[in-house]
């Protein structure tokens, strides 16, 4: 700001005159934050609004008590020669006296009336003015804030005014419209990633929208702790240990002091928390207290936990043998107690089902959220955007493509709200931070796909610290960025080895396990495919592949949906493209087909070459297209390539990663028609394919050599190259390796011949976890091969010991005891995975296996 107070600014908005009352009664609300209840409405009477003080407050040395009211009467007037003079002739001093007369009679406490003007009065009109306010009131002090004041206020404590004058009075204003224009700009960019009519949302999704919003997020805090009493209520109603009840005898009574104990100190925080804050007006002001009445809480319980679970054990050793009815009783309080806990309490990432997470949700500044490829990053953050427009909410929305070339993300951010160079970026954050308290909001700038900024993505080591670090420091502004879940994005971009050590991180599996027979559902109308085969919905919790099956499938009857089907897509989507980008009026041109499907191998074998994502529009594309019908085409389909600009050139990338791993794997192919050149080819690309400095879109890249790979030169990669670094990649993709019975046969003779390293072993066993992880155990019994040669430590160090949670157990174990999802494999593959999971320590879990194995004996035929 040149100067700090320039009124002129006021009359660029609804009106000077109202602007001047809001930017009063928030230099007032800020001035006495926390003092009492503001009480600011339409036509209030006397005064434009009132403070009612809850809490003893000094002002300019006079104390104020509790009861007390402040109120204050905001006039725009301007001195017709001097903007520094407010006029106070006899209609004005009529006007405020009238205006003093209503506030008595309203609030008769008044103790404090503040008549804000722009410039000051001259002081002799001012001592008239208030020796007659003083004959209405001789107790009540009058004092005049005008541009001097506030400028007094400003200079001795910017950090506290920033953000009001700097939306009032900055640079350039920064309006809810200009938020909003850019997030729809954003959003018409990525409309072709972005099915918004089809999109389920998930509960992390809705819970941010919903607790965004000031009176939302309060209502459902409120219900929350509500919830809690009642529940808690209903379950007093019950004794904590009935005496007369079977088992009750065979409790220590240290045991039972320690279980009683708990369960009442469970009651006492609930009713705490209902008669302390249920009915308080100001609770959102009150979230740190409340975390911190929880936290002291979960401390002291996991105490009283380590003594519950010490004495169970002692109880349980002190029994010869064991008795199922007494662990039974056991398991019934366990029960009681966790049906209650989990309310307060529960790891569940990205859910509002309990109340931690609600609080936690409420005070985190920062979300970093983490997926692989396809699975849902940019459908979350364009939903997030959408729902908050569609809910009046600013927002701002952008991609990390944008900060690929640029000077600093600080001053891109500027340059993307068409921001003066020289305003600070911490102007601009106490502006945005201002204008959101005025929406009764959060407000979220979400930046999707920090990943995309490739090649330049390790710029966010240096510079997103700083950014969260100023947000987090802002109180209406959180940020959200997705980026891929990957080790090399997670080391280059936050210096951290695995999502799970960047603070605020949260992982998304794609489309929710609950939600997928639901958008399913969606994708086929609207894209009218009818009796569709699908004996295993998961495969479909990747939003991506979900899409482009949709697209090659459309209008289609009777599909039945295989692995290799799934994999298939990619091909099919690609001749789809050169299909349709090369028919005009309904005649297909083989020429122009076979020459575009030629030129898209160069491009793409360019992208590679260059190690980037995007080309240059006109000096690259389009000269290697040389057909400006088919570049219109291509760019109308709005799916294949996304148009961009960076640094004023006009660029070019592929859309979906995977479309392009797709295209530069065909490119490879290609170029080289033999085995021989094809492996000469990869040697010599080693370091952009598993090197530290991979190509961008390297995985990409892989999963579709794995695919092609078999249909150009008959033989499996694992087969015609032994590298390990192929053979990882190879098990990073395993439901491509196991398409058909020769890919099959190939891991097979691999897993029994290939060399028993201990970090392979680790490997192979983790990608053998993950496939499990998703519920699927298909062609299980192919790996046992593998296990046979395993040595006892290797099988406890890599197996048996990644099975130890009784979530992770309990997963597992419903692959094959849910009927559904045991229907769906064949009884050698449940038998052996059965047999596998015999070694886990888990005595419980271990037990329902053996039990398992022994039914299948017994059906066997």
């Amino acid at each position: 700001m040149n100067e700090i107070i320039d009124w002129k600014k006021l009359q660029t908005r609804e009106g000077d005159r109202l602007e001047f009352e809001k930017f009063c009664f928030h230099v007032a609300s800020c001035k006495f934050e926390g003092a009492g209840v503001v009480s600011y409405f339409y036509n209030t009477p006397g005064s434009e609004f009132y403070i009612d003080l809850n809490n003893v407050f000094e002002y300019e040395g006079i104390k104020l008590n509790p009861g007390d009211i402040v109120g204050w009467q905001a006039k725009f007037w301007k001195g017709s020669r001097d903007d520094n003079n407010s006029p106070l002739d006899a209609n004005h001093k009529k006007e405020l006296i009238n205006g003093f007369k209503t506030t008595k009679a309203y609030r008769p406490n008044i103790k404090l009336w503040v008549i804000c003007t722009p410039g000051s009065f001259v002081q002799k009109e001012w001592d008239k003015l208030e020796t007659e306010l003083k004959n209405i009131d001789p107790n009540c002090l009058f004092v005049c804030w005008h541009k001097d004041i506030f400028e007094d206020f400003y200079l001795k404590y910017r950090e506290l005014y920033n953000r009001i004058y700097q939306f009032y009075f900055g640079e350039k204003l920064i309006d809810k419209s200009m938020l909003m224009e850019c997030s729809r700009d954003t959003l018409f960019a990525l409309k072709a990633k972005f099915d918004v009519d089809v999109h389920t949302p998930s509960d992390f999704e809705k819970s941010i929208v919903d607790l965004i919003d000031a009176s939302s997020a309060e209502q459902k805090l409120k219900e929350f702790i509500k919830f809690l009493k009642v529940h808690a209520d209903d379950d007093r109603k019950t004794p904590i240990l009935d005496v007369n009840s079977w088992g009750y005898n065979l409790l220590s009574d240290e045991f039972s002091k320690e279980y009683i104990e708990d369960c009442d100190t469970r009651y006492n925080l609930i009713d705490l928390l209902y008669t302390q804050y249920y009915n308080d007006k100001a609770i959102l002001s009150k979230l740190n207290e409340i975390h911190h009445i929880l936290s002291e809480y979960f401390v002291k319980r996991s105490t009283r936990v380590l003594h519950l679970n010490k004495e169970l054990d002692l109880m349980l050793s002190k029994k010869e043998k064991s008795d199922y009815y007494f662990n039974e009783y056991l398991t019934d309080l366990s029960q009681r107690v966790s049906l209650l806990e989990s309310k307060l309490k529960d790891n569940s990432e990205g859910t509002t089902k309990n109340l931690s997470q609600i609080i936690s949700i409420l005070t985190q500044k920062i979300y970093h959220i983490f997926a692989a490829a396809g699975y849902g990053k940019t459908h979350l953050a364009c939903s997030l955007a959408e729902r908050l427009i569609s809910k009046n909410t600013p927002v701002l929305l952008l991609t990390g493509g944008k900060f690929r070339n640029c000077q600093n993300c600080e001053l891109r951010i500027k340059e993307c709200l068409n921001l003066p160079a020289n305003m600070s970026f911490d102007d601009v954050l106490d502006s945005l931070d201002f204008l959101a308290e005025t929406c009764k909001s959060k407000l979220a700038i979400i930046i999707d796909g920090l990943n995309e900024t490739a090649p330049n993505e390790s710029r966010w080591k240096d510079e997103l610290p700083a950014l969260c670090r100023k947000i987090a420091n802002r109180k209406n502004i959180i940020l959200i960025t997705t980026c891929r879940d990957k080790s090399d994005y997670t080391e280059a971009i936050f210096d951290r080895k695995q999502y799970q050590d960047v603070d605020g991180s949260i992982l998304i599996n794609g489309i929710q396990k609950e939600d997928v027979e639901v958008t399913l559902k969606k994708y086929l109308r609207k894209y009218n495919i009818k009796n569709a085969k699908i004996s295993n919905v998961s495969v479909f919790e990747n939003p991506l592949l979900l899409k482009i099956f949709c697209l090659v499938n459309k209008n289609k009857e009777n599909i039945e949906v295989n692995e290799y089907s799934l994999a298939s897509c990619m091909e099919e989507y690609s001749n789809q493209l050169l299909e349709s980008i090369t028919t005009t009026n309904g005649h297909s041109n083989r020429i122009e087909k076979h020459k575009l499907e030629k030129n898209l191998c160069k491009i793409s074998f360019l992208i590679w070459e260059k190690n980037d994502r995007q080309l240059s529009f006109y000096d690259e594309f389009a000269e290697e297209i040389d057909n400006e019908v088919i570049i219109e085409k291509i760019i109308e389909e709005g799916l294949c390539f996304t148009m961009d600009r960076s640094l004023g050139e006009v660029t070019i990338q592929f859309t979906y990663d995977m479309v392009a791993g797709y295209h530069i794997a065909k490119s490879f192919l290609d170029k080289n028609e033999t085995i021989p050149e094809f492996n000469a080819f990869i040697e010599r690309s080693f370091e952009k394919l598993f090197g530290e400095k991979k190509h961008t879109l390297s995985e990409d890249i892989l999963k579709s050599l794995l695919y092609l790979i078999p249909k150009k030169y008959d033989a499996e990669w694992i087969e015609i190259c032994h590298s390990e670094d192929v053979l990882k990649a190879s098990f990073d993709n395993l439901d491509i390796l196991m398409l058909s019975p020769s890919s099959r046969e190939a891991l097979t003779n691999i897993l029994s011949t290939f060399e028993m390293k201990e970090g392979f072993v680790d490997y192979v066993c983790k990608s053998i976890n993950k496939r499990i992880n998703t519920g699927n155990i298909e062609y299980f019994s192919l790996f046992i091969p593998f296990f046979e040669r395993m040595t006892r430590r290797q099988l406890d160090v890599y197996w048996n010991s990644k099975y130890a949670t009784y979530p992770e157990l309990q997963n597992v174990y419903s692959i094959i005891h849910d009927k559904f999802l045991s229907e769906q494999f064949n009884q050698k593959d449940k038998f052996c995975f059965a047999t596998m999971m015999c070694g886990i320590t888990d005595k419980e879990f271990r037990q329902k296996f053996y039990w398992y194995i022994g039914r299948l004996a017994l059906n066997a035929p």
